[in-house]
């Protein structure tokens, strides 16, 4: 999966077509782990962050199957100020 940038306007449209009627958004701040690793993708060998977050099984009534939700999970979402990222990152913001 690659990693987007969006600006605020971009990330708001981004995020609605999966907002429909019916739709609950689940928020986890419970960052468990975070490692630095060097893996392949389809842009070559770099550096990425490797984050394990906790959510709560005891929410949703197929709390055991970790297949249905690992097709659940989207995307993860990282709050930074634009002077945190480097100049080829803000060329690549949406």
């Amino acid at each position: 999966m690659p990693t987007y940038l969006f600006s605020r306007d971009a990330f708001l449209d981004f995020i609605k077509k999966y907002l429909e009627e019916e739709t609950i958004v689940i928020v986890s701040s419970d960052v468990t782990d975070v490692s630095l690793e060097r893996m392949e993708s389809h842009l070559g060998v770099k550096d990425h962050f490797k984050v394990e977050f906790t959510i709560s099984a005891d929410i949703l009534k197929s709390r055991r199957d970790v297949d249905e939700f690992d097709e659940k999970f989207k995307y993860a979402i990282i709050f930074v100020k634009k002077d945190e990222l480097t100049d080829e990152a803000l060329k690549a913001v949406r």
